[in-house]
């Protein structure tokens, strides 16, 4: 426990400092580091290498929290190919609780922070967090990345003695490798969505807005977090990424903003127009992508996503399958949209129409040559290249993964309906797709009715 005149002294020292003194975005002077750096009250743990220094409540968060910083130090290091000792330790100071680490640092809205400074010629770093978070582990990951960003991007000629400084690397690089190699898959995910709505609405930060950023926006911080990962994982996509990646993080300060993006990639990339042009494309198709296996995961019949129901895609056709089965290009993928509420039988011999043949009593081959007329049919509605739009209702796909849908021609007409109205399809519902019973009803009693298509 920390001893009561030691809070008292604290308290009065953070009384008397001004109020930004503990801003992350401020330098932070060598007392108040010192002040944070103090092991009163805290248990300390130290690896081998002498890399860390770690204080925390007792000795078991002491040693867990060593590991974890070890183990990402030698796996960042691997990563980027590179290795650095560094001649003094980081220190990591974890406190108990939330309010003791707003108290003790006035970070009131953070669950961590890295301080990156040189005095008189000596580097030093520090780490503070609280332990009763739930995202902890990776906050930590997160904040010891930074560090070891900023290190590489600090040469040793870059250390000014006598002048206390804090050291830093461009901002969109120091998150986005930070978020790029410590950001769950749920979290990756929702920055993909993220970049991809704001570039859909048009309020994405421009490139050259993203890169020259030397503090946090005071719009949409998140979007910055969100497009400075997105940036990383499209330059990792390059051939020798990680050699370049190193290359990015440790190119000169003293290169403008430009400069130093290009400078890695000049063999990639002719200017920086084509490097936006071509991120904003790489950001989009993980928009949809990601968006597309969110709504595969909705859920099956029973509590099938009502925000499917009523939405319109627009796809292009790319081969029709069957009678009632079409391949699509869907999210950049081809899949397969069997349409909603309308059976055809089947153009090949298989057990649906071993089993239609049973049930009618008809010979297969029969069941066989009407499902190539309906085929046939389908074909002179619809061909290969077509835009087309697919309208989902409750359930979106089948048990075999298939799209479920309604699909519309260029002139409006729904393809479904007009299959049955040609007299080649028969109505089929299955529940909770049942949006359009009564007019397949309709439109297959009137084609008997007239001997259309199958039934004449």
């Amino acid at each position: 426990m920390i001893k009561w005149y030691a809070i008292v002294s604290f308290a009065l020292f953070l009384f008397l400092l001004p109020p930004d003194t503990f801003s992350a975005r401020n330098d932070h002077s060598e007392a108040i580091f010192n002040m944070l750096a103090s092991k009163t009250g805290f248990k300390e743990a130290r690896d081998i290498r002498r890399q860390f220094k770690v204080l925390a409540p007792n000795a078991r968060i002491a040693n867990s929290v060593l590991k974890i910083a070890t183990r990402t130090r030698a796996s960042f290091y691997k990563y980027l190919n590179c290795t650095r000792h560094w001649d003094h330790p980081t220190i990591i100071k974890i406190y108990p609780t939330k309010k003791m680490y707003k108290f003790a640092t006035g970070h009131k809205g953070s669950v961590g922070f890295a301080v990156f400074m040189s005095t008189k010629g000596i580097k030093k770093r520090l780490i503070a967090a609280y332990y009763d978070h739930e995202d902890f582990e990776n906050t930590l990951h997160h904040e010891i990345v930074h560090q070891l960003t900023r290190d590489l991007a600090v040469p040793k000629n870059y250390i000014h003695p006598k002048n206390v400084k804090k050291m830093s690397t461009p901002l969109w690089i120091d998150e986005g490798l930070a978020e790029y190699l410590t950001a769950n898959k749920k979290g990756r995910d929702k920055y993909k969505i993220k970049v991809g709505k704001a570039l859909k609405e048009n309020r994405a930060f421009s490139l050259i807005e993203l890169i020259s950023f030397k503090k946090y926006p005071s719009r949409d911080p998140i979007l910055f977090y969100a497009q400075s990962y997105s940036l990383i994982s499209f330059l990792a996509k390059v051939p020798n990424f990680r050699v370049k990646l190193r290359n990015l993080a440790t190119s000169s300060y003293k290169l403008e903003p430009r400069q130093r993006l290009l400078k890695p990639y000049s063999r990639d990339f002719n200017n920086l127009n084509e490097i936006s042009m071509k991120w904003r494309k790489y950001a989009m198709r993980e928009y949809v992508r990601t968006k597309g296996k969110q709504e595969d995961r909705k859920v099956t019949a029973k509590s099938a996503s009502v925000s499917n129901a009523g939405l319109y895609i627009m796809v292009i056709v790319d081969e029709i399958l069957d009678g009632d089965t079409l391949k699509v290009i869907y999210n950049g993928n081809k899949e397969s949209v069997r349409l909603i509420g309308v059976d055809t039988p089947e153009s090949k011999v298989n057990k649906k129409a071993k089993r239609d043949a049973k049930k009618s009593g008809d010979d297969i081959k029969v069941i066989t040559a009407m499902g190539k007329e309906a085929t046939l049919y389908t074909k002179s509605l619809v061909k290969k290249g077509d835009m087309v739009t697919l309208k989902f209702d409750v359930q979106k796909r089948d048990r075999y993964r298939r799209l479920l849908g309604y699909v519309y021609l260029k002139n409006g007409k729904m393809l479904n309906e007009e299959i049955v109205k040609g007299g080649y399809a028969s109505p089929m519902t299955i529940p909770p797709n049942v949006k359009y019973q009564s007019k397949f009803l309709k439109a297959y009693k009137k084609a008997r009715q007239y001997k259309k298509g199958l039934w004449k």
